[in-house]
Parts: C-alpha cells; sequence; structure tokens
C-alpha cells in the first residue's frame, strides 16, 4: 500500500497468460468455502495497547458490535533490503502475545486468519515487499530457506491455536511471478503442518492475476486496493465521487476479479480492502503515509464501502473480506484520516452490510476449465 508509483487507474488483467500456466489436472479443494465476514486486527507495542493487553480485548469487543465474524492478525519478519536474504522474526508480535490474541480473539466468537508479513525496513516505492528478490540462485535458496522457516514457524501456531485459516505469503509479487515452484513446494510444507484452509495474499497490481498456483491453495486471495474513479484531466480538481461512480468503478473491478474465478474454479477473498477517511481515497486507495492527512471525508471512505458491498456480495464465487484495518487501541473518529471505519461512518455501512445474509447460496468449488 506504499507505491507512490504505481498506476493511478489500470485494470488490465493478465489471467490469460494462466491458461497454458495452471495445471489442467487441478483437483478441488478439500476444503468447503466459508463466507468470512471479515477485519483485519493490528497490535500495538504498548502495555497498554497490544495483544495481551485489556484495551486490544476491548477492541475485539467492540469489533463484535460491527458485525465482524473473522478477523486476521498479522505477524511480521523484517528484512533489511529488498536483495538481503535474511528475514528475522518472531518479536513482532512475541509468540505468547499472538497466542494470547487468538485466544482471546476465539473466546469472543471470531474466528482467526493468521497472515503473516515480510516488511523490509528500507523501502520506497519502488523497493517494497512487492520487489523482493535476488541476484544469484544461492541467495535466492537462503532467502527461501529463511522465509520457510517463518511461515512453517506460524503455521504450527496456527495449528496448535485452532486458527480456522492461514495465509502463506502477502504481496510478494517478484517472488510469486518468479519462483512458482518454490511456492508450491512451501504449500505442500505448510499442508503437513496445518491441516486448514489456505489462501495467499496477492496485490491487486501485477500480481493477483499472474500467480500460477491458485490451483495448490484453496482460496484466491486479493489485497484490492484498486482504484474506484479515474483521474480528473491534466489541470482540472478532482471531483468528490458519487455513489454511482464508485459502484460502477466497482463492478468492473469484481468483473476482473471474477474473470480468474472463472478461469481456477477457486473461490475468492478479498485479503485486504480499505479506504482512507480523504478526499481522493477512491483515486489512489494503496497510498499510506505516517503524515496526518487534513483533507478529510468521511463521506467518501463511506461512499467506497458501500459501493464495494454492493458490487461483490450478491456474487457467488465472492467469499467474504478483510477491511484494512481495525487497531488494539480502538484509534479512530471523524477527525482522523486513516483507513480505519472505527467512529466514522464507514462503520455503521459496515455493520449494517455485515448483519445480512448471503443472497445467494456459495459457489461449489470445481475444478478450472
Amino acid at each position: 500500500m506504499i507505491g507512490a508509483g504505481r498506476p493511478v487507474f489500470a485494470l488490465f488483467p493478465a489471467w490469460v497468460c494462466l491458461v497454458c500456466a495452471l495445471p489442467l489436472s487441478a483437483q478441488p479443494s478439500a476444503h468447503r468455502p466459508v463466507f468470512q465476514k471479515g477485519m483485519t486486527f493490528t497490535h500495538g507495542y504498548g502495555s497498554d495497547d497490544n495483544l495481551m493487553s485489556g484495551t486490544s480485548t476491548a477492541a475485539l469487543e467492540h469489533l463484535r458490535r460491527v458485525n465482524v465474524e473473522w478477523t486476521a492478525l498479522n505477524p511480521f519478519a523484517y528484512q533489511r533490503t529488498v536483495d538481503d536474504a535474511a528475514l528475522r522474526f518472531g518479536r513482532d508480535p512475541p509468540d505468547d502475545h499472538l497466542r494470547h490474541g487468538i485466544r482471546e480473539a476465539r473466546r469472543l466468537g471470531f474466528k482467526v486468519m493468521l497472515k503473516p508479513h515480510v516488511w523490509v525496513r528500507r523501502q520506497s516505492s519502488d523497493h517494497w515487499r512487492g520487489t523482493i528478490g535476488m541476484a544469484t540462485e544461492e541467495a535466492w535458496q537462503q532467502w527461501w530457506s529463511h522465509y520457510e522457516s517463518f511461515v512453517l514457524h506460524y503455521a504450527r501456531i496456527a495449528a496448535e491455536e485452532g486458527v480456522e485459516i492461514f495465509c502463506v505469503g502477502v504481496e510478494l509479487t517478484r517472488v510469486a511471478r518468479e519462483r512458482p515452484e518454490d511456492w508450491r513446494r512451501l504449500i505442500a510444507r505448510v499442508r503437513e503442518a496445518y491441516p486448514g484452509p489456505l489462501t495467499y495474499a496477492a496485490n491487486w497490481w501485477e500480481e493477483y492475476d499472474r500467480v500460477e498456483f491458485w490451483d495448490a491453495l484453496d482460496y484466491i486471495g486479493v489485497n484490492a486496493f484498486f482504484p474506484l474513479t479515474e483521474p480528473p484531466d491534466p489541470g482540472l480538481e478532482q471531483p468528490d465521487p458519487t455513489l454511482e461512480q464508485l459502484r460502477a468503478g466497482a463492478v468492473r473491478v469484481a468483473d476482473e476479479i471474477e474473470a480468474l474465478h472463472q478461469l481456477t474454479g477457486r473461490p475468492v477473498l478479498l485479503t485486504e480492502i480499505g479506504y482512507k477517511s480523504v478526499r481522493g481515497a477512491s483515486l489512489r486507495p494503496w497510498e499510506w503515509t505516517r503524515r496526518p492527512e487534513p483533507d478529510l471525508s468521511m463521506e467518501e471512505q463511506a461512499l467506497c464501502y458501500q459501493a464495494v458491498l454492493e458490487a461483490f456480495w450478491p456474487r457467488p464465487w465472492f467469499h467474504g473480506m478483510y477491511w484494512w484495518k481495525w487497531h488494539s487501541d480502538l484509534r479512530g473518529g471523524e477527525e482522523q484520516g486513516g483507513f480505519t471505519p472505527h467512529g466514522k461512518p464507514a462503520e455503521r455501512v459496515l455493520t449494517e452490510w455485515y448483519q445480512r445474509l448471503r443472497p445467494v447460496p456459495p459457489t461449489p468449488v470445481r475444478p478450472p476449465r
């Protein structure tokens, strides 16, 4: 979500390229797909807001009142640069904190996705986890050894804690596109450690429709920070979008993703989706900054939520989403321009939608065409 240099509006899928890449003998998933009314839950680092804190439990309790049923927890590994083969993990959060967070979530009635992330410490718009890649085969093998240790560590925790779904990676665009057989080997190892369904969270731009190993997983996962509106003509100010414009953009996105479902036969999760409460959020939803953004728009965020839910909810291949994001310290409110819907009109939109039942039965999982 940090790529300031990423394209503004581009929905040109490469799913046709997958016709030759996906195995013709792909088998149906052994796991029946389940609809997931989800939210990403992000942990703090202080004693007053980490996963062991009472504040974190209160934030989860509030999330239940939004009718959220699934929550994604995100442990991190750290990599110094995009071409460094070493990964360090186990402290963000500490394992005992993570286990406590899983247990609290499940005690409160949530089902849990465990979704390990890699964070590149020296990053920019052109150097982030999507561009991780090694210069030599020896370095690739070193990186994969570290990455496998990282993922298997959390797969074992997921198995021990009864986590309901596990994500094998997040937005590793270059790694996913260049090393599909390594992913297949890793997925096989994860299945030895963890008995539940698996997904991978592919980036919306130049990845999700180029992944060659969807058949080895149970769900397609898309981090769906697609633009919903087009940029204005040069020299013109971006107008505030209408619900009709946002709905049309969301339908285009859903149609593009549906083409991949039809090719693979796999159900689809939006493993991340979100919009900041600022003007222009619908145009560049992937942008993320630590600086306060003064041009607030609670309305644009809420309309984006409404448009996406309208476009995706009735589609039988769609099996849920994880909104980005809900903080363990319950930050939010209408004076804050970040991604969280807490205390904003978008929270009311989500609460109303998440109390609904599916309008159609889920699609059966079938082999790809």
